[in-house]
């Protein structure tokens, strides 16, 4: 999962893990635990839907003719409507987390390719922020026509 989100949020995104790590010993994902998810940018709706199929395939969700998810206690939500509010349902089992996340770390799935890709295209501002001071200045003041003395 941290190799698919902004390199300044990975210290959100450490935080985000430890709630989740929390929410495994609860046994379900409370929305507390979710909104440190929120935080750290990483409540993707592609990472909701994982979340999604894994409750599906863990029998805590149910999927509707029109691709929408019901939860037992008949709440219908995807990934963009009524998501945080049927937490409290409690849908999202340690079991749901685990198999999305065991998906994020294996390479032979769709979402895991992508976060392998992701993590091996790793960009850095190294050209902006790797120099000294005064030779930034000099080389931004000369992009911009700027002088910078």
């Amino acid at each position: 999962m941290l190799p698919l989100c902004p390199v300044p949020m990975q210290n959100e995104a450490s935080r985000a893990m430890y709630n989740f790590a929390q929410a495994l010993s609860a046994g379900y994902v409370k929305l507390i635990d979710w909104k440190s998810i929120e935080n750290a940018n990483m409540a993707t709706v592609e990472f909701k839907t994982q979340l999604l199929e894994s409750a599906v395939a863990c029998g805590t969700l149910t999927k509707t003719a029109d691709g929408m998810y019901k939860t037992v206690k008949g709440n219908v939500i995807d990934a963009t409507h009524g998501f945080n509010d049927s937490l409290q349902d409690q849908w999202m089992t340690t079991e749901a987390l685990v198999g999305t996340l065991r998906n994020y770390a294996d390479e032979t799935t769709e979402i895991g390719a992508k976060a392998f890709a992701a993590a091996q295209d790793v960009k850095t501002f190294y050209p902006v922020n790797g120099y000294p001071e005064g030779s930034r200045r000099l080389r931004m003041g000369k992009y911009m026509g700027n002088s910078v003395w």
